[in-house]
């Protein structure tokens, strides 16, 4: 247990240059800490600090109490493990694919890709490449790469990646993604090689709030946090995680346990060679 509690995310080449952006934002008299920031955070972030190599946005609809409906032929399936990002998202993670290729699989509107467990699915053993599945009776995805079931030593839980395009489209007013400072909606990652670069990035933050974010806000207790990858599932357990995280208490306990029944048997081992 401990063991497999301490692995999470080490699956990931290069999970230890990986970080979330969370927000702790103001809801009437109490403050609340939330594992999503703004839209517009992404473009701004990696305008102001160019120590930031790769960045992408995640949005899961069923956070919001909005689970989308994929239907292929008459049938239909709730997806509550559906979500959208950016194709840096396969910049970010090594994610590996079985079928289509990572450079252009989420790039354009009305993009799919799905783990192995959701192309076999809906479509068995047949080649899901090409093929479409309707989102919310509303707009058709085109199935572009298959990728491997997400490990389970991960805080990451999704199994269909809709181009955030798509999403995108689905918007009017394209202005909402650059202006929208309100809606703390999109899950924030993005890769940072020196860990000295990460306290320059962490030390910049409260600026960044005061430069971008509107006036009406800057003074209500809005604040930014990096979090490291590897220790998302162990130490944060704030509101619209991807799912329920571990504790680093229960690794403690667990470990205490463990060293004390060793410490019993060597002297019950002792007890037994002395008679």
């Amino acid at each position: 247990f401990v063991k497999d509690e301490l692995s999470y995310e080490t699956s990931f080449e290069n999970h230890e240059t990986i970080y979330r952006l969370t927000e702790d934002f103001p809801m009437g008299t109490h403050i609340s800490r939330s594992a999503t920031v703004p839209f517009p955070v992404k473009q701004k972030l990696m305008e102001d600090f160019p120590q930031i190599t790769n960045a992408v946005i995640i949005f899961r609809p069923s956070s919001w109490g909005n689970s989308p409906i994929l239907k292929l032929e008459d049938v239909e399936y709730y997806e509550d493990d559906f979500v959208f990002a950016e194709q840096d998202l396969f910049n970010i993670y090594d994610l590996e694919f079985i079928k289509g290729t990572r450079e252009n699989a989420l790039v354009g509107p009305n993009k799919l890709v799905l783990t192995e467990s959701a192309a076999t699915k809906y479509f068995g053993e047949d080649d899901p490449i090409g093929k479409r599945l309707r989102l919310n009776d509303f707009v058709d995805l085109e199935v572009t790469g298959v990728i491997r079931d997400l490990p389970n030593n991960t805080h990451l839980k999704f199994d269909m990646i809709g181009s955030f395009e798509t999403f995108k489209s689905f918007f009017n007013d394209q202005t909402f993604f650059e202006t929208q400072w309100v809606w703390v909606a999109a899950w924030l990652y993005f890769t940072v090689e020196d860990p000295k670069d990460v306290e320059q990035i962490r030390a910049g933050l409260p600026a960044f709030i005061k430069k971008h974010y509107p006036e009406n806000l800057t003074g209500t207790g809005v604040a930014l946090t990096i979090q490291k990858a590897d220790d998302v599932h162990l130490t944060s357990s704030i509101e619209l995680e991807f799912d329920a995280n571990g504790n680093i208490q229960h690794v403690y306990l667990f470990s205490a346990i463990a060293l004390l029944v060793l410490f019993i048997a060597v002297i019950n081992f002792m007890n037994l060679a002395t008679s």
